[in-house]
């Protein structure tokens, strides 16, 4: 693959994992702890279309402190992701095997066995979620952690799958 469409491939992937976190934050948007602290977030159109006018891309939003990014989007404070895949096989080959084990699992089932294929490793993810203060930039709370995935999932599946877990790993809820 050349550099161009390599980036162009990061900048969609970032953009789908930005949009299903966005929605599983709002989905879990009830109160998980007696003591939970109030948060609202504002829409990803609103936050996407500032930075945009702005003239930030992903690569220049992680050069920015906090703070500054908070007076730009008139926030009160920042929620950082940062995501970094490592992939053990590569998503085409993934999906090669995906589909050839869900066609042996299918035969295997028609045949009445009750014997399923291996999920194989595939790829990790580590991710770094960080709320930041606005008026200061003090972070306020932050979590690292690495979920692993198999050859089962798709891309989609990876996606939703680290969605719904980093969201939960948010103690802040509305």
């Amino acid at each position: 693959m050349k550099p161009d469409e390599i980036k162009t491939l990061q900048e969609r992937e970032s953009e789908k994992i930005q949009e299903q976190f966005y929605f599983e934050l709002l989905k879990n948007n009830h109160p998980r702890k007696r003591y939970s602290k109030i948060i609202t977030y504002q829409s990803l159109q609103t936050t996407n279309s500032v930075l945009k006018e702005k003239g930030i891309n992903t690569e220049d939003i992680y050069k920015k402190e906090a703070r500054e990014i908070a007076i730009l989007l008139n926030a009160d404070a920042v929620l950082f992701t940062k995501v970094e895949r490592r992939i053990l096989i590569a998503d085409k080959t993934n999906t090669a095997i995906n589909a050839g084990q869900r066609t042996v699992d299918w035969v295997l089932s028609a045949a009445g066995k009750n014997i399923r294929t291996p999920n194989l490793p595939a790829g990790r993810i580590y991710f770094s979620i960080a709320l930041n203060e606005g008026e200061k930039g003090n972070t306020l709370w932050v979590v690292n952690d690495a979920t692993e995935y198999g050859t089962k999932y798709t891309n989609e599946d990876v996606i939703r799958s680290f969605a719904e877990y980093a969201a939960r790993k948010i103690p802040y809820r509305k």
